[in-house]
């Protein structure tokens, strides 16, 4: 993908993602080299997606994130 303003958008939805506590923890406790592929991975902005489908990959991932949430009591 090329087009900046959808660029702009991508990167703003990953900043969201970036910013949950969820994924604070998830990188926290398991590092990159330590990751499998069932682990969250960050889509990529530059790919060449509908705008539906980006949008389906990244509710996928934040969900995949969602796992990694502190306990309530934390």
């Amino acid at each position: 993908e090329t087009d900046a303003r959808r660029l702009s958008q991508r990167r703003k939805e990953i900043t969201y993602g970036k910013n949950t506590l969820g994924y604070d923890r998830y990188t926290r406790l398991v590092p990159k080299e330590k990751r499998s592929r069932q682990d969250p991975r960050t889509p990529d902005v530059t790919g060449k997606y509908s705008k539906r489908q980006f949008d389906g990959i990244v509710k996928a991932w934040r969900r995949r994130l969602h796992e990694w949430d502190p306990p309530a009591d934390e």
